[in-house]
């Protein structure tokens, strides 16, 4: 009996640490789309998505053309909305938004989110996640 019970502790052992394996193995990809912030329209899908420390980022697509980009969507990370935006320009992994006077640009080039104030003020964080959805610029 206390051999059948020491079998059956190392086999619950071994199947809880496979099943952890496997867990910590898809966490992060879990986490990146997650983490995405959703494309204001159904018919619109991620093109590109950046992190920086305070904001999570999605570059969508246009309904018509799901391989040119048309909305910059952003999340703040501390839980205090978002914004989203028709993108007024872009070129390569380059994107920008304006909002009023405001203007918000994600550079893919730098690994930089470049927010630009009305009164000239700049602020730049870095990107730590950044890169390409299904498929764009391929």
């Amino acid at each position: 009996m206390q051999a059948l019970q020491e079998l059956n502790c190392k086999a619950a052992l071994k199947l809880t640490l496979v099943a952890m394996g496997a867990f910590l193995c898809f966490a992060p990809a879990m986490k990146a789309s997650a983490e995405a912030p959703p494309c204001p329209t159904r018919n619109s899908q991620p093109l590109y998505f950046a992190e920086s420390a305070n904001y999570d980022v999605s570059i969508c697509s246009a309904e018509r053309n799901r391989n040119t980009p048309k909305y910059y969507v952003a999340t703040n990370k501390n839980g205090r909305g978002g914004i989203t935006l028709p993108l007024s320009s872009y070129r390569g992994i380059v994107f920008t938004a304006r909002n009023g006077r405001y203007t918000y640009t994600v550079n893919g080039s730098r690994g930089q989110l470049v927010v630009q104030q009305p009164n000239g003020r700049r602020s730049v964080e870095r990107l730590e996640t950044y890169g390409p959805l299904n498929g764009y610029g391929h």
